[in-house]
């Protein structure tokens, strides 16, 4: 599977992806309208679980943003703010 639609689902934390993870193909996906994706990091924390993703609810992941929302992720860490 290289494209997954999962709108307006009831997706509303992480680990209800983290088997996503394991769909190494996976390229696209989309979770617009769930409770996750009004999360503050979220885009970064799916970036993290799925770092193969070329877009994310229909924008483009580059390297760039990989590599920021790596970053992030490592900042918080330390923090407790993780999911």
């Amino acid at each position: 599977m290289q494209h997954l639609f999962a709108n307006s689902n009831r997706i509303s934390d992480i680990p209800d992806i983290e088997k996503l993870s394991e769909l190494n193909y996976l390229k696209e996906l989309e979770l617009n309208g769930n409770a996750l994706s009004r999360r503050p990091g979220y885009r970064h924390a799916v970036l993290k679980k799925l770092p193969n993703l070329l877009y994310l609810d229909g924008r483009v992941i580059n390297f760039k943003i990989k590599l920021k929302s790596f970053r992030k992720l490592q900042m918080r860490k330390g923090k407790g703010l993780i999911f």
